[in-house]
């Protein structure tokens, strides 16, 4: 006769964070000891579920309200519950980090387009400080150039104005001497 004894093993804790490789190794595990223990198909649900903890513990009790109130359909074997968790925690995750890694993907090339404007903009505004060096030399030369021509200008002004002056003092002088010679005419 053989004689049955019961082998106590108890099933890994699940805390239903997010992490696709947390949750695989789980249900590995939780399915290597269904196998050995020869667990029948309407235990496993309730075996499974019983070690939840934390998020994974909410999770199961706010679907169990929701299959009270009709939201949900109930979850009658294992490979439901698997398919049910797997959505919630591989499929989310990898959805998350997929997203994830797009919004990275999405601010790294507006990154590198932001250091490309920048770069742009730095030439841009080296350009414009050129440009803007170059007119301020150019008016410069302009204003050194008018002044030259201002101070020839007076200069020819001031030299044509004394020599208005000499002739007028030439002419002054000639009708002295004429009237003096005039004069001297008279008097003899």
């Amino acid at each position: 006769m053989e004689s049955h004894q019961e082998v106590r093993v108890e099933l890994p804790h699940f805390y239903g964070k997010e992490n696709v490789e947390t949750y695989l190794v789980w249900e590995m595990k939780v399915e290597q000891i269904f196998v050995c223990l020869h667990v029948i198909e309407k235990r496993k649900v309730p075996l499974a579920t019983l070690n939840f903890q934390e998020h994974a513990r909410s999770w199961w009790t706010q679907r169990e309200t929701n299959v009270k109130i009709g939201r949900k359909s109930e979850i009658l074997n294992w490979d439901e519950l698997k398919m049910c968790m797997r959505r919630k925690f591989v499929l989310v995750p990898y959805v998350k980090k997929k997203k994830l890694r797009e919004e990275i993907k999405e601010l790294m090339e507006k990154g590198r387009n932001f250091r490309n404007e920048e770069k742009k903009n730095i030439r841009r505004e080296k350009e414009f400080k050129e440009k803007f060096q170059a007119l301020v030399r150019k008016k410069e030369e302009k204003e050194k150039r008018e002044r030259a021509e201002d101070k020839r200008k007076a200069r020819e002004e001031k030299e044509k104005r004394e020599k208005v002056m000499v002739e007028k003092e030439n002419t002054n002088f000639f009708f002295l001497e004429l009237n003096q010679i005039s004069i001297t005419f008279y008097l003899l």
